[in-house]
């Protein structure tokens, strides 16, 4: 919040300013939503509990879920973990996307913690109405357009992305801009 309004027995009721918050606020803000979030998806049995602690503790190897260490083998060297296709590569059509590293948020009061991120540097003044709807558009965007996602004949799921990917490699370059 950027402040409160405050009642005065003698003039009418203003608005007083908080201050920003602190790098320490926003970490712990971001630490506590994510411990929340997680604990939710394992009560929900989205995730697993090892799952939810390896995003914010080392686990020793054999701790961790058989299944989900090969799912983890298999995604690294890009190849599919499960079922009747497993060990062969990840089909696409297209190149790479370009994933930032860990960490990337840099500046005043940013965090990340487990994999949730927090940029808390934006303020929006009340009367700035076309800011306002574009923060709006942005935090409730959701995570994938889904009418760019559609199912082939095959079964399989092709995503359109907005613009073709880079590529390493120019023998494999193409301009398509899909990925399944």
């Amino acid at each position: 919040m950027d402040g409160v309004a405050v009642a005065r027995p003698d003039r009418p009721a203003g608005f007083a300013a908080l201050p920003a918050p602190s790098d320490v606020d926003v970490a712990h803000v971001t630490a506590l939503v994510a411990e929340r979030v997680v604990r939710l998806l394992v009560r929900r049995g989205r995730m697993t509990e090892i799952e939810g602690r390896r995003l914010f503790e080392e686990i020793e190897p054999d701790a961790v879920d058989p299944l989900l260490a090969t799912c983890q083998a298999a995604s690294v060297r890009g190849r599919i973990g499960l079922g009747p296709r497993a060990g062969q590569r990840v089909p696409r059509l297209g190149d790479r996307i370009e994933v930032e590293a860990p960490g990337t948020l840099r500046g005043p009061r940013c965090a990340q913690v487990g994999g949730f991120s927090l940029h808390a540097d934006v303020a929006v003044p009340a009367r700035d109405r076309a800011r306002l709807e574009r923060l709006a558009r942005y935090v409730g965007r959701p995570a994938l357009a889904t009418e760019r996602l559609h199912e082939r004949s095959d079964g399989q799921l092709v995503y359109e992305l907005k613009r073709p990917w880079r590529e390493d490699c120019p023998s494999h370059c193409t301009s398509s801009s899909r990925w399944w």
